[in-house]
């Protein structure tokens, strides 16, 4: 699964063991801040799991308006169901964001060598 979509889904739904429901709507999704360029900060074509998580953690706070460590009801963006209806996400931690980041990059690493390469980064 596409990196940038399992972020926005974590941060839209708070769905730790299953990608399925709600995601952010594209507009909510602060542009570039997840590109491959960006998160792949030696510049070595690859992103591991710590810059991903860095990355993470950065797209968290910019959600996270009062420092609660908590995404919670007006820190939300807009969420949509995949029939394209808003709903409602629930409050999402620090914690349970970055278990369901990892889950991400585990699925999302192909060959399973603790690297994310551009295809793998990018790929559906």
């Amino acid at each position: 699964m596409n990196i940038k979509k399992s972020l926005a889904m974590i941060a839209g739904s708070a769905i730790v063991f299953s990608f399925a429901g709600s995601v952010l709507a594209d507009d909510e999704m602060e542009e570039g801040m997840l590109d491959f360029q960006r998160v792949d900060t030696n510049g070595d074509e690859c992103v591991d799991w710590e810059e991903l998580r860095n990355a993470s953690l950065r797209f968290f706070r910019s959600l996270d308006h009062n420092s609660d460590n908590l995404i919670a009801g007006e820190e939300h963006p807009r969420a949509v169901n995949d029939k394209g209806e808003t709903v409602t996400p629930r409050t999402v931690d620090t914690s349970r964001f970055q278990s369901a980041m990892y889950d991400a990059f585990d699925t999302a690493d192909k060959d399973q060598n603790g690297c994310l390469n551009r295809s793998e980064y990018e790929s559906d």
